[in-house]
Order: structure tokens, then C-alpha cells, then sequence
């Protein structure tokens, strides 16, 4: 049976790699994330899909309790400052 968060749209989710690409983290880092309940996700026919909204908002913290900005902000971030 597929759960509501699919029936919603597919394009409301996206597979671990995928997520993992848009926070600049590993998959393994990512599927970390997942297991913790850090990213909203469920499971269709043995795939792990996560909610897109989720890695939308998610905030990463460094050990200093500050948030990270995820890695497409730092490259776009550093691109514009060596301009």
C-alpha cells in the first residue's frame, strides 16, 4: 500500500542520492539522516523516497550549534565573491 506522502506527487519526492546531492552530504550521510527522522520519508516497494519539502528546510548544525548552509550556497557564495 503506498502511503499518503506518495499520493500526494511524485514530484513532492526524491531518492536519498538525490537528496543527498541537494544538501551537499554523502548517501550514506544522507540515509543517516533518514533513519534518524531527520528527513521526512517512506517507503514504496523497498525504495526509501524523502520528502522534498524536508531537505528543503532541513538545517544542518555545526558543532558549534550554528547552521550550515548547504553546499550549493557556499560554491554560489564563493562564486559571486570572486567576481
Amino acid at each position: 500500500m503506498v502511503d499518503q506522502l506518495t499520493i500526494n506527487s511524485m514530484h513532492e519526492v526524491m531518492s536519498i542520492r538525490q537528496a543527498a546531492e541537494a544538501l551537499g552530504v554523502s548517501y550514506h550521510r544522507a540515509y543517516s539522516l533518514v533513519r534518524l527522522g531527520r528527513l521526512e520519508s517512506t517507503k514504496v516497494d523497498g525504495t526509501i523516497l524523502v520528502s522534498r519539502k524536508s531537505v528543503e528546510t532541513f538545517e544542518r548544525l555545526a558543532p558549534n550549534g550554528k547552521p550550515l548552509r548547504p553546499l550549493a550556497a557556499l560554491k554560489a557564495a564563493q562564486d559571486g565573491g570572486s567576481q
